[in-house]
């Protein structure tokens, strides 16, 4: 967590994971029938608060930002469209060429699939053309349009609009994650299990929201090249984007 906040998304943290591990002990817990349990001093309880809030935090601005959802479901959407070519990797133990979806059958086939799908189709054109096209839409963030917000009980009529759900808690659901907590104390210089429950720790955030995407880029003339785009495909975008907004009821996310 501290190097994705610092190197990835340059987010602050004020957690001390080094004070929690050396507060730490692994000690027989009377409250589940001696088995050896993780077991925290007492006094470290308010950092471990500090964890889980920063773990709620980090998926609200980063792990289920609305432009994660909107790559990770163009990836899949490209990995989709590529799954049609039928000899996307080869499998020297069978001597067979496989698509994405059966490469698991053949192991030597299956550890071919590293993170070079990604340049092999976006440089390479290994896939389609469909596919090749929506990578290079995530390269240079052409990305999906986000139309606004939706209630996850609402049905989509319309076959090119996606609803992703995001669902935030405190990481054990309704209930609250301390309250599993082992911790301990110091008794005459020994470690000695102690039941504590959570205090003054608010109720766990359940935050469920949908976001509305249109699998569909709106096209941008690139100033810098000579790369014309068609302003008729341009307008059409724009009006099958108002019509489902209308559709919806929504009012346009301006970004």
């Amino acid at each position: 967590m501290t190097r994705t906040t610092r190197k990835q998304l340059n987010l602050k943290t004020s957690f001390d994971y080094k004070r929690v591990f050396n507060e730490s002990r692994v000690l027989r817990s009377p409250d589940h029938g001696g088995e050896l349990r993780i077991a925290y001093r007492q006094k470290i309880r308010q950092n471990l608060e500090e964890l889980f809030h920063q773990r709620a935090a980090f998926h609200q601005k980063a792990y289920q930002h609305k432009d994660t959802k909107i790559i990770e479901l163009m990836i899949l959407d490209g990995l989709n469209s590529a799954n049609s070519e039928e000899k996307f990797v080869y499998g020297p133990d069978t001597g067979k060429w496989y698509n994405l979806s059966s490469a698991h059958k053949d192991i030597s086939a299956f550890l071919k699939l590293t993170d070079a799908i990604f340049e092999l189709i976006c440089n390479w054109g290994k896939g389609g053309v469909q596919a090749e096209t929506i990578f290079g839409n995530i390269v240079h963030r052409n990305l999906y349009k986000f139309l606004g917000f939706k209630e996850l009980t609402d049905a989509l009529a319309e076959h090119n609009v996606v609803l992703v759900s995001t669902h935030i808690d405190y990481g054990s659901g309704s209930e609250n994650p301390l309250n599993s907590a082992i911790f301990y104390c110091k008794d005459n210089g020994r470690d000695s299990v102690r039941a504590v429950k959570a205090k003054n720790f608010p109720m766990p955030l359940l935050e469920k929201k949908g976001f509305l995407l249109l699998r569909h880029s709106i096209p941008e003339i690139d100033e810098n090249n000579n790369n014309e785009v068609n302003e008729t495909d341009i307008t059409s975008t724009v009006e099958e984007v108002e019509k489902i907004c209308g559709n919806f009821k929504l009012e346009l996310q301006q970004e």
